[in-house]
């Protein structure tokens, strides 16, 4: 079925207004995380060579480093039961976080953040979104900055005092709070999304917001931007959602397909 493209509109970023028709900033989900396993320094390699931003999860370590995954525990991608928070780097650094995806990713390693960040060249941006709570902050502050990339690491999370004290701790990044849309507990339908969150960022010094595309509008989007704010939402495999969302102008669209959303975005722009 043949999709129209939509009459673009102009889009902000925090690097400045974009020009008429550009499409959003592109971020990999997890890394390219469709094709890639999640999180892993191959799932990035591969986000980097599809765009030019990735996201990746955090958390801290007993022992207090940070890793690169997204659950709280080893098993889901390892197959091995560890609870990251409880236990050390070195309990789980040489399992195998690559075969539950493709055999050809076997022997690929949940990352310290410093592996990962490593990748970052150029033009490459990085959202880092923070799982773990505000103990991780000050770690995360002394990897990250006085990194030569620095100036291309963007922050965020769903816990807003997380994001608060993060901006507090470390204004010169963006930082970005996660939201996900509240639900009636009655009809169980999702709630739209109130002035309440653009308040709140603006008082946290927050740089925008990052919501789930449900409920999501263009009056929103335009009520965001006027406050000054930004606005990224995740997480977009959908063709026709993807240029919907470019149409009511979002700065940037996460997703596990990167190649395919940007190649999408910029033949219908």
């Amino acid at each position: 079925m043949k999709i129209f493209a939509f009459i673009a509109v102009p889009i902000f970023t925090f690097a400045g207004i974009l020009p008429l028709g550009a499409i959003p900033q592109i971020i990999a989900h997890r890394g390219a995380s469709y094709e890639a396993p999640e999180n892993t320094v191959a799932a990035v390699e591969l986000g980097y060579q599809e765009t030019d931003t990735c996201e990746i999860d955090i958390w801290l370590t007993n022992d207090k480093k940070i890793v690169v995954m997204h659950d709280d525990n080893t098993s889901r991608t390892t197959g091995k039961n560890f609870d990251v928070t409880k236990s050390n780097y070195s309990d789980f650094a040489s399992l195998d976080a690559g075969s539950w995806k493709n055999e050809k990713y076997k022997g690929e390693k949940i990352p310290l953040l410093e592996d990962v960040l490593a990748k970052v060249k150029g033009n490459n941006k990085i959202f880092i979104e923070v799982k773990s709570n505000l103990e991780i902050l000050p770690h995360l502050a002394k990897i990250i900055t006085n990194h030569p990339m620095k100036k291309n690491f963007i922050i965020i999370g769903f816990n807003y005092d997380t994001m608060k004290h993060s901006k507090a701790l470390m204004p010169e990044f963006p930082t970005y709070w996660l939201v996900y849309p509240k639900k009636n507990e009655k009809t169980k339908e999702l709630i739209p999304y109130g002035d309440d969150l653009i308040e709140k960022a603006k008082a946290a010094n927050l740089d925008g917001l990052n919501l789930h595309y449900n409920t999501l509008t263009k009056g929103y989007v335009d009520k965001t931007h006027k406050a000054g704010l930004e606005m990224y939402v995740w997480t977009v495999d959908d063709p026709q959602i993807a240029i919907k969302l470019h149409n009511m102008g979002v700065d940037g669209i996460t997703t596990n397909k990167p190649r395919f959303i940007r190649e999408l975005l910029e033949k219908n722009n």
